[in-house]
């Protein structure tokens, strides 16, 4: 998988779950509520519907009614404490697992799709290939020269066969080149070779179950916590 075609699909996960979260209860309860009919369950929130439940109040947070706490519904309930934290936690686990990604498209960016570099701006495309000199230097030591690579990307831009728009057909496309476009060779090598997912939080999970067993069902929290990071960073190292 392409680390560009890896991204819009996330981008596109994201905003569904962001969608999803606003819009998305009542399709969830329609559907809970189809369930429940074809397995003859009650598809109710509480047996005590009628005696709404009060919520928290914060400090710093002003009423609806001077005087009065804020009634939560069990439905109302339900959708703030379980539902909307629920989409929340996933959100929050993709942002943080791919942010890595997200550097990597400020970075290589402007490589991933041929057709936009074609019509980038000089300055804005001499900028670019700074930045990623900067990023691939290794103390006094660089993988790439920004000023040749941005020489380099212009001739390519005239000179490359049309219907190759994607990073793989350009990357094959200097293969047989590559004396002639060092640094963009070296550039698009770099870029498709990095990985698009880890396999820590699939090992994590394998682990769960040997840490966990049901012979050591009344662990504690906090000793399973321990346990669990240990086991995962040994793994993982």
């Amino acid at each position: 998988m392409d680390i560009d075609i890896a991204i819009a699909q996330l981008k596109g996960v994201v905003s569904f779950f962001k969608d999803y979260r606003e819009t998305g209860f009542q399709a969830a309860k329609r559907e809970a509520e189809r369930i429940a009919s074809e397995m003859e369950i009650d598809h109710v929130f509480s047996k005590k519907e009628k005696c709404p439940t009060k919520r928290k109040q914060f400090h710093g947070e002003e009423p609806d009614k001077v005087g009065e706490d804020v009634v939560l519904t069990p439905k109302e309930d339900f959708r703030i404490n379980y539902f909307i934290k629920i989409v929340d936690q996933g959100l929050v686990s993709l942002e943080t697992r791919f942010d890595q990604l997200q550097g990597y498209e400020k970075t290589f960016g402007f490589l991933f799709d041929f057709k936009k570099l074609k019509l980038a701006e000089d300055d804005k495309l001499m900028v670019s290939c700074a930045n990623l000199e900067v990023f691939l230097k290794h103390g006094n030591y660089s993988d790439i020269d920004g000023d040749d690579l941005f020489l380099e990307l212009n001739f390519l831009r005239g000179g490359l066969p049309e219907g190759i728009m994607k990073s793989a057909g350009v990357l094959e496309f200097l293969k047989k080149r590559e004396s002639c476009y060092p640094n963009k060779w070296t550039s698009y090598r770099i870029m498709m070779t990095i990985h698009v997912s880890v396999a820590s939080a699939e090992r994590s999970f394998s682990k769960l179950k040997l840490i966990k067993s049901y012979l050591r069902s009344s662990m504690s929290q906090n000793r399973f916590n321990g346990l669990s990071l240990l086991s995962i960073v040994i793994v993982v190292d």
